[in-house]
């Protein structure tokens, strides 16, 4: 299974979590009058520890996704655990639309695009010195993992390179 497919798998998985989480909500007298409603907060801390960690897997620690969820996990004054859990899972939510819709760019994607362009530039600076067969190895082998990489996240079987480009 493709990273891409087992992300969204995940993705699914924790939805399905948030809802029984979400069923478990019981309303309660507040400490100081009033009604709350409040989560097994067992099920909530398990959904919580996933959900924060396919965030930052998927989105990344610096990332708006990432930071909300953490600002969404303090409580705020007379907030309950449903409240909290309400919170987070829009965060969650968010996330994962973001991701499934192909909005959020990895860092392994700008990695691999900063490597490429500097191993293009390898292939330039051969062909300059009129090293022709290592230059052209050399784009052999950005072209032929691009295509790699684009039948992967295409759910596409992987073969040889004329099969994969068409």
């Amino acid at each position: 299974m493709s990273i891409d497919k087992l992300l969204h798998k995940r993705f699914d998985e924790l939805t399905e979590a948030a809802k029984k989480v979400n069923d478990t909500a019981k309303s309660e007298a507040g400490p100081y009058g009033g009604v709350k409603r409040y989560v097994d907060s067992e099920r909530f801390l398990k959904w919580t520890v996933q959900a924060k960690d396919l965030i930052s897997r998927v989105c990344g620690t610096n990332s708006v996704h990432y930071q909300e969820f953490l600002e969404a996990e303090k409580t705020k004054m007379m907030d309950s655990s449903h409240e909290i859990f309400k919170r987070e899972n829009m965060v969650f939510e968010a996330a994962k639309e973001d991701f499934q819709a192909g909005y959020l760019v990895s860092t392994r994607n700008l990695i691999q695009a900063e490597v490429f362009d500097t191993q293009l530039e390898q292939a330039q600076e051969f062909l300059r010195l009129n090293y022709k067969v290592p230059a052209a190895v050399v784009a052999g082998v950005v072209l032929e993992t691009t295509i790699r990489d684009l039948c992967t996240r295409n759910s596409i079987a992987h073969g040889k390179l004329d099969k994969m480009n068409a």
